[in-house]
């Protein structure tokens, strides 16, 4: 069965120091985490913050829906990414 495709979403808001602590704590981790790295996985990202991946998610999802991270899709995996 092939690949599953996923698809592109980018960032419909650019982050700011200023907005970024306006989110919670820990959206602001995950946010660090991909300023840091540039692209992650949610994986990527629990392991960094050593936050449970199904938090990790449900955040993730949140700040897409906000349009302050985009997600794109390879080799079947997901990355996030934000825009500064």
């Amino acid at each position: 069965m092939p690949p599953q495709h996923i698809p592109t979403i980018m960032p419909s808001k650019k982050l700011t120091i200023t907005r970024i602590f306006d989110f919670s704590p820990l959206m602001q981790k995950i946010i660090m985490v991909l300023l840091s790295k540039e692209e992650a996985s949610s994986e990527m990202i629990a392991d960094e913050i050593r936050i449970p991946i199904h938090e990790v998610k449900t955040v993730i999802e949140k700040l897409v829906k906000l349009g302050f991270i985009g997600q794109k899709g390879t080799n079947g995996n997901i990355l996030y990414f934000c825009v500064v």
